[in-house]
């Protein structure tokens, strides 16, 4: 039995009507004491349960291959959605039909050629022992998620008499996101690198150990275990092991999303941050530059905001549009002020802050704390919108 789909038997009208016929030719032989006549009532009935071992036997022998697919795109973009099905048995299926349906709340996508969700896709011919693949096209409309949620396959019979309905009842591993649309500020010139020489003040965090670069004078304070016993013996003098010094760059992008409503966000000025954040998460990436995400959104974090942890490279580029596709606009926010003692406490000397969203009374102060520090601070207004470049 093939528990990937569960079975249902859908008789036609056709189906009452071949019966009929058959046992009207019957009845006819017996009383017409017609031989011809009673053995093409046998032939009739023998073919329909035939027809009936053939499609029930054939259906039980589909698989579908769910493996996961996640399409990520951007608004504008196209991508598409495969789904292959598989003939584990030798019978061949002759006349097969498919629909899947689409839960896409956000409205984020919209199926090529004006298809809708739970349309019926033209029937295949499906092999013995093969497979077919079929394909979804997408065209991304707005930020958000779709996922294919109820695949049903239609099995026709050799006769047309009736069909029997598969309907996947595991869940489907395919779904396509749709990142926000990245809407470009201007980067100040010295982070964005414009003038010859000129790069993002750097910060020395710690010399890399696994990078020895030579030795120098021992002084008060270097570690027992990093002096260098060779050099020492050799000029008499004590030396200690020098080491190239691990530099960080980090950019930090924190929004308040508070609208006029006490607890809820303003979700325009969300949609709108969300854009802003991913054209700055993207040109960190290119740049290499370690970048963090917070929002005042509330979460059951200890700080109780939502933060997405410092880190570089395609990886968290990837789960930071990810977790932007995917944020409700309208979530409950609470009062930046934790928030802001977060990154008070963390951001030090050569680090970048970029603010996002509502500037209030209590930004100004962490702005002022901040540099103080040595910290860049940049407010970006959501209003803004020019290419980056």
């Amino acid at each position: 039995m093939n528990h990937e789909f569960h079975h249902e038997l859908i008789t036609k009208k056709g189906s009452l009507a071949y019966v009929s016929i058959s046992l009207v030719i019957g009845l006819l032989a017996i009383l017409g004491k017609n031989v011809s006549l009673g053995v093409l009532t046998v032939l009739m009935l023998v073919l329909y349960g035939l027809n009936v071992v053939y499609v029930q036997k054939a259906a039980r022998n589909i698989r579908l291959r769910n493996g996961h697919e996640f399409v990520r795109l951007f608004p504008g973009e196209e991508g598409e959605l495969t789904f292959d099905f598989i003939n584990a048995g030798k019978l061949a299926v002759w006349n097969a039909g498919w629909e899947v349906s689409v839960l896409d709340h956000d409205g984020a996508t919209e199926i090529q050629a004006g298809k809708i969700p739970g349309i019926l896709f033209p029937s295949f011919f499906l092999p013995g022992k093969g497979s077919v693949r079929h394909h979804i096209r997408f065209t991304a409309k707005k930020r958000g998620l779709a996922r294919a949620s109820v695949l049903t396959l239609h099995i026709g019979d050799l006769l047309g008499v009736f069909r029997i309905r598969l309907t996947y009842q595991g869940y489907l591993q395919k779904a396509v996101i749709v990142y926000p649309g990245t809407s470009g500020f201007k980067l100040p010139s010295r982070l964005a690198g414009k003038f010859p020489g000129v790069t993002p003040a750097p910060i020395s965090l710690f010399e890399e150990r696994t990078r020895p670069r030579g030795t120098r004078e021992y002084t008060a304070g270097d570690p027992f275990s990093s002096i260098a016993w060779k050099e020492t013996a050799r000029t008499g003098g004590l030396r200690t092991m020098d080491f190239d010094r691990v530099v960080l760059q980090r950019w930090i992008l924190v929004a308040d999303l508070r609208g006029s409503r006490p607890g809820a966000a303003d979700h325009v000025l969300a949609e709108k941050v969300f854009s802003q954040i991913a054209h700055a998460a993207m040109a960190a990436e290119k740049r290499g530059i370690e970048f963090e995400v917070r929002l005042n959104m509330r979460t059951a974090t200890r700080d109780g905001h939502l933060h997405i942890p410092p880190d570089h490279g395609r990886a968290q580029l990837s789960g930071v549009l990810n977790r932007l596709a995917r944020l409700p606009a309208n979530s409950p926010v609470s009062p930046p002020a934790g928030m802001y003692r977060s990154i008070a406490v963390n951001a030090m000397r050569g680090h970048v802050l970029f603010h996002f969203g509502k500037q209030g009374e209590e930004f100004s102060g962490l702005a002022a704390l901040l540099k103080k520090r040595g910290v860049t601070v940049i407010q970006v207004s959501a209003d803004v919108k020019e290419d980056a470049g």
